[in-house]
C-alpha cells in the first residue's frame, strides 16, 4: 500500500470512528459544547461532571421522561439541561424546544450563554452543515442540511405546538410568587410538552403547596414498581456535594450551627469537613430559614423554605435555636385546649394546646373540610382517648357563637349538645393583626411537640399543609420587587391553621383563659369540665378558668 492510500485509509478510519462516536448522545454531551463561564465570562468546553451526567443517563439510558430537579444553588443544572435539549434540536429534525423561566431576561440569558454558545462554537465539520435561519433574545432556529428546521425558544410560557422538550426553571419561586403564571405553566407549557420531556429545576420557596408541589408529591408518595416512564421522578442535589461550598479560614463554628450539624451527621448520616462548616456558617446560616431553600442539605430542607413577608419568621428562628420543636408527653390530669379556625368548605383545623407552668405546647393537631360540625367533635372524642385526656376545653372564635340559619343553634350549642361542657367563643377583635400580635407575643412561651406539628392530614385527594408549615408559611403577599401588596394576610391553605392558633393566643392574651390552670383531680373533673358533666355545675367550671360565653 502506498504512503497515499495509507494515509486515506487512516483518515477514513478516523472519520469512522467519529461518526460512532457521534451516534452516542453521551460522547457528544461530553466533547462537542461550550458553554460560558458564569464567574469569568469566558468561553470554556462544557465538562459534565457527576451530577449533570447523573441528569443524562436519567433521560438517555433510563428513559424517564419527566424530571423534578430540587437543588441548591449554582449546581449548574441548567447549562446541563439546556445542552442536552440543544443536542437534541441539533440530531433530529423538526425538534421543538421550550425554556420557561421566572422572567424574560433570566430566559433569554439561559437562550444566549449557553443554548447559543454551544450553537456558535460546534466543530467545523458540523457548522458547515448548520444553517441559523431565526437568532433573537426569544428564539433561536436552525436547519441542519434539508432537514426542517428545529427551534428553541426562551419565554416566561410556552402554549401551543408539539413541544418536544420543556425545561422549566424556577418553577418553585414562580408558584410561590405568582400563582397565576404558575397556573399557566401547568396547563400551557406542561400540557404542550405532555408527549415530550419535561425536566424542572428549581430551588424551592413556599413549602409543600403549589402547582409544582403536586407534581413532587407523586413522585414522593408513588411506589418506584408503579412508576412508568412518563411518571414524575426527583432528583435532588444538595450544597454539600458540590466541592465549591468550602471555606479555607480560622472561623469558629457558632454552637447553634454545631448543634445543626451534629443533628445532621446524627440523623441524616451527613458527615461535613471543617471547611464546608464554616463555609455554611459564613454563607447559608445568615439567611435564616430561606437557607434551606437556597442551600438545602437534605429534600425536606427545601419544602421549609418560607415565603417572602412571611411573618412569623423570627418567632420559628428562635424556637427552633432553643430547640422549642421536640417531642414531649401530653401531661396527664392538665386540661387540653382545642382551639378552632370556623370554615365549611375552607379548612376547619384544630390547635390541641397544654399550659404547663409557662409553657404553652402545642400537643397535637386535626384540620379537614367539607365535614359537619360533629365530626370534629367525633375526632376530638377518640383523640381524647387514644391520649387518657379528660378534660377538654373547646375555644371557637367569634363566629362559633353565631347561630345557624338551619338550626338556629350555635356551634357552642352543638359542642355543648355533644357533651363537651367547657364551649367558648372567643369575642372578635377590631384587627387580625391585633390577633397576630397577640400570637407574636405568645410565641416565646410556645412548645411544638414535633410528630403532632409535622403531620399532613388529608381528605380524599385533598391534602392539607401541617401546622409548622402553616406557621412557617403564614404570609403577605408581596409583588416581584419585594413590594408589599397589602397588609392584611394572604388567606390560602397555610391561613387556616394560624388562625386556629391565633384563636387561642387572642384568648390567653385577653385574660379569657385562667393563668393558674391546675392539674385536675377526679372531683374536679367529674365537677367542673369533663365530658358528661351536668349543665349546672358546667357554668360553674366555666367562671373557674375565665370562659365569657
Amino acid at each position: 500500500m502506498s504512503a497515499n492510500a495509507k494515509l486515506r485509509a487512516e483518515r477514513e478510519a478516523e472519520t469512522q470512528e467519529l461518526l460512532t462516536k457521534l451516534k452516542n448522545p453521551l460522547w457528544r454531551l461530553n466533547n462537542l459544547y461550550h458553554m460560558k463561564s458564569e464567574d469569568t465570562g469566558a468561553i470554556i468546553q462544557f465538562r459534565p461532571f457527576v451530577e449533570q451526567m447523573a441528569v443524562f443517563k436519567a433521560v438517555i439510558e433510563e428513559g424517564h421522561k419527566k424530571i423534578i430537579i430540587p437543588k441548591a444553588r449554582r449546581r449548574g443544572m441548567s447549562t446541563a439541561i439546556d445542552i442536552l435539549a440543544y443536542d437534541q434540536a441539533v440530531e433530529n429534525a423538526g425538534y421543538e424546544a421550550g425554556i420557561v423561566d421566572r422572567n424574560q431576561a433570566d430566559a433569554s440569558k439561559k437562550l444566549e450563554n449557553i443554548i447559543k454558545t454551544s450553537h456558535d462554537r460546534l466543530p467545523d465539520f458540523m457548522r458547515e452543515d448548520i444553517k441559523t435561519l431565526k437568532n433573537n433574545d426569544d428564539r433561536l432556529a436552525f436547519q441542519v442540511g434539508d432537514d426542517a428546521a428545529s427551534n428553541i425558544y426562551a419565554s416566561t410560557g410556552y402554549r401551543g405546538g408539539n413541544c418536544n422538550f420543556l425545561h422549566v426553571s424556577e418553577w418553585g419561586w414562580v408558584q410561590c410568587e405568582d400563582p397565576k403564571r404558575s397556573e399557566e405553566i401547568q396547563t400551557g407549557a406542561i400540557q404542550a410538552a405532555r408527549k415530550g420531556q419535561i425536566i424542572v429545576e428549581t430551588t424551592w420557596k413556599g413549602g409543600k403547596n403549589g402547582h409544582l408541589w403536586d407534581y413532587m408529591d407523586q413522585s414522593l408518595s408513588t411506589p418506584e414498581e408503579e412508576k412508568n416512564p412518563r411518571s414524575w421522578r426527583h432528583m435532588f442535589f444538595p450544597w454539600h456535594t458540590d466541592p465549591f461550598y468550602s471555606l479555607d479560614s480560622n472561623l469558629k463554628i457558632l454552637p447553634q450551627c454545631e448543634d445543626y450539624f451534629q443533628e445532621l451527621e446524627h440523623v441524616n448520616g451527613i458527615k461535613l469537613t471543617i471547611g464546608q462548616k464554616r463555609w455554611y456558617q459564613d454563607e447559608a446560616f445568615p439567611l435564616r430559614n430561606n437557607r434551606f431553600g437556597e442551600y438545602p442539605s437534605t429534600l425536606e430542607e427545601c419544602f421549609k423554605s418560607p415565603m417572602d413577608g412571611v411573618i412569623y419568621e423570627m418567632e420559628v428562628a428562635r424556637a427552633l435555636a432553643e430547640k422549642r420543636v421536640t417531642r414531649f408527653p401530653i401531661e396527664k390530669g392538665i386540661p387540653v385546649f382545642a382551639s378552632f379556625d370556623i370554615g365549611r368548605n375552607d379548612a376547619m383545623p384544630i390547635s390541641l394546646i397544654q399550659v404547663v407552668g409557662k409553657e404553652i405546647r402545642i400537643v397535637g393537631y386535626y384540620v379537614s373540610h367539607r365535614e359537619t360540625a360533629r365530626h370534629y367533635g367525633d375526632w376530638l372524642k377518640v383523640w381524647m382517648m387514644d391520649n387518657s385526656v379528660q378534660d377538654l376545653r373547646i375555644l371557637l372564635p367569634h363566629d362559633g357563637g353565631r347561630k345557624s340559619v338551619e338550626t338556629g343553634k350555635t356551634l357552642v350549642d352543638v359542642y355543648h349538645e355533644m357533651g363537651f361542657n367547657n364551649v367558648q367563643h372567643v369575642p372578635k377583635i377590631p384587627s387580625v393583626w391585633t390577633g397576630i400580635n397577640y400570637v407574636k407575643d405568645t410565641f416565646e412561651y410556645m412548645w411544638f411537640n414535633k410528630d403532632a406539628v409535622n403531620k399532613i392530614h388529608s381528605r380524599g385527594s385533598k391534602k392539607f399543609p401541617s401546622l409548622m408549615q402553616c406557621i412557617d408559611n403564614y404570609h403577605q403577599a408581596q409583588n416581584a420587587n419585594g413590594v408589599m401588596m397589602s397588609m392584611e394576610p394572604v388567606h390560602d391553605d397555610y391561613s387556616h391553621g394560624c388562625d386556629s392558633l391565633r384563636t387561642f393566643c387572642e384568648a390567653w392574651q385577653r385574660g379569657l383563659i385562667s393563668r393558674t390552670i391546675t392539674r385536675s383531680t377526679g372531683s374536679d373533673f367529674d365537677d367542673s369540665m369533663g365530658v358528661g358533666s351536668s349543665s349546672s355545675t358546667r357554668m360553674a367550671g366555666s367562671r373557674r378558668w375565665g370562659a365569657r360565653n
